[in-house]
């Protein structure tokens, strides 16, 4: 690969300051590009999994009034985690890119990298990241999950 171009996190902020103190801020359009419909495919795609992996005509699912099954939690979480990053992955590598690069713009960091890799290079290492956000939101989900049942039966008890 290439040298390092900093010599750690202290580094590279002075060297992003040189640039004003917006330097730091250097690549906030391409995170905008990327969490977005990052976010939207994850918020979304949680939303549904749970409606479709919950008994008929159950709303109460949203809300904490139906418990959803521990699997069918974990299940919806990984779908949501997976999906949020199938559609925000792209523009993360090309983020990446642009901040550790010496480019001018966004269209030569994505030319440089189909001239390189094709387009397949915006996915380069997807996988361990779909295995590791599965783990992590399925967990996370879970948590989320039992928060809101307790809050559910709470506002129950209390009302």
């Amino acid at each position: 690969g290439h040298p390092a171009k900093y010599k750690g996190m202290l580094h590279c902020a002075r060297q992003q300051m040189r640039s004003g103190p917006f330097g730091l801020y250097k690549g906030w359009l391409m995170i905008l590009c990327r969490d977005v419909p990052g976010w939207s495919a994850y918020f979304f795609t949680y939303h549904y999994v749970k409606l479709a992996l919950s008994p008929p005509d159950s709303q109460g699912v949203l809300n904490g009034a139906v418990k959803l099954s521990p699997a069918a939690t974990c299940a919806a979480g990984a779908m949501a985690g997976v999906a949020g990053w199938v559609f925000s992955y792209p523009a993360d590598v090309v983020k990446c890119q642009w901040q550790t690069g010496d480019y001018k713009n966004y269209s030569q960091v994505i030319r440089r990298m189909v001239r390189a890799g094709g387009l397949g290079s915006f996915y380069s290492g997807i996988g361990a990241t779909i295995a590791s956000v599965a783990l992590r939101d399925s967990a996370c989900f879970s948590g989320v999950e039992l928060v809101n049942r307790l809050f559910y039966l709470g506002t129950q008890w209390a009302g």
